[in-house]
């Protein structure tokens, strides 16, 4: 213990065998005398952490005082996590239980069978179901067999389609009264000649028959009036008769007399 005389402090020191003055030291610029702020000593007793071997490690303060800590990134061995399971884990769909490996291999196997690699687009295939089709701007329908949906349309008046041709109707009259064959229309190089309706009237009791020009060649039976009779089948886009390609139509009586009427007809 220190000895206390006339105010000093005094410890013996066994290497000198004498009572010696005990001084404090007064600040220095290293060691245990370091003040806050000075240049990290080189002796002294220091601060600091244990290595990996054991020594002691200094620490080290960035410029706004924090400490600089090294976070070493650990990796676990693939199997090593039962949740996250093996690479090699098989593929799992669905509400079924599997690591996590095997339901991302289970939706990288789904992607795989709907993805176009070539247009990259997902392929999708509908059944059984109906569908809203919507689209903005405008629809190009060409004519004939095409459809959307549903199709709603009014009588055409101008126009009549042979598959996708478009087709003007046309008429004439009917007026004979002799016996043997008269021109109803007359001969149109390569086409025929569709009758879709017609309407007769006899004055007298007659037997009538249409005919293509060649050969002549009969389109119809005798049709029987008797006076004041006629006949009038409607009308039929696909047509009630028509002529051999490029004949004209004819109208045949079996004797003299008076008959009447209109037909409609298109070329084709």
């Amino acid at each position: 213990m220190p000895t206390t005389i006339s105010g000093q402090q005094f410890v013996w020191n066994p290497n000198s065998n004498q009572w010696e003055k005990m001084t404090q030291p007064t600040g220095g610029t290293g060691g245990t005398a370091s003040n806050f702020g000075s240049g990290f000593p080189t002796v002294g007793t220091a601060a600091g952490f244990k290595d990996a071997n054991g020594n002691m490690a200094a620490a080290t303060l960035d410029a706004s005082g924090n400490l600089l800590v090294d976070v070493a990134v650990a990796s676990i061995p693939a199997g090593n996590d039962v949740t996250e399971g093996n690479t090699s884990d098989a593929a799992v769909t669905g509400d079924n239980t599997g690591t996590v490996n095997a339901h991302l291999r289970g939706i990288d196997k789904i992607l795989a069978d709907v993805w176009d690699s070539v247009n990259h687009w997902l392929k999708v295939n509908i059944q059984n179901a109906t569908i809203a089709v919507t689209q903005s701007g405008t629809w190009a329908l060409s004519a004939g067999t095409a459809l959307i949906g549903r199709v709603a349309s009014s009588d055409e008046t101008s126009t009549i389609f042979n598959g996708t041709t478009a087709l003007t109707p046309q008429f004439a009259a009917i007026t004979a009264n002799t016996t043997g064959a008269t021109t109803v229309v007359a001969a149109v190089g390569g086409k025929q000649i569709r009758v879709t309706q017609v309407i007769l009237i006899s004055n007298g009791s007659v037997n009538v028959k249409f005919q293509t020009s060649t050969g002549p060649t009969d389109l119809t039976g005798l049709l029987y009036l008797a006076s004041n009779t006629g006949f009038a089948p409607g009308y039929d886009p696909t047509g009630h008769f028509q002529t051999v390609t490029g004949d004209a139509l004819n109208i045949n009586l079996s004797s003299n007399v008076a008959v009447g009427g209109w037909i409609k007809y298109i070329l084709v």
